[in-house]
């Protein structure tokens, strides 16, 4: 069999079996869940214990005071941050 590079059969069958034997490239930039092993930031961890320090009560008083200490407009902010790095991948 003749090939536009001039090999001979038994060359394009070793050049065909180190191909198959090296892993597919990935096309993804971002590492898997697995290759993250970067700490949170310290502002993130900071928000999810904010976020965790509700009140467990049902009294009125205290549902007010979780409601007035839930920064909205933060979670907005983070909301829009989010969308942008959706949109961009």
């Amino acid at each position: 069999m003749q090939n536009s590079l001039n090999l001979t059969d038994d060359e394009v069958k070793e050049l065909l079996e180190k191909n198959a034997q090296q892993p597919a490239p990935t096309t993804s930039l971002r590492p898997t869940a697995s290759e993250n092993n970067e700490p949170e930031s310290t502002t993130a961890e900071a928000k999810v214990e904010t976020l965790g320090a509700i009140s467990t009560s049902n009294e009125l008083d205290a549902i007010t005071a979780d409601l007035e200490s839930t920064l909205i407009e933060e979670l907005d902010v983070d909301i829009s941050a989010v969308e942008v790095e959706f949109e961009s991948n």
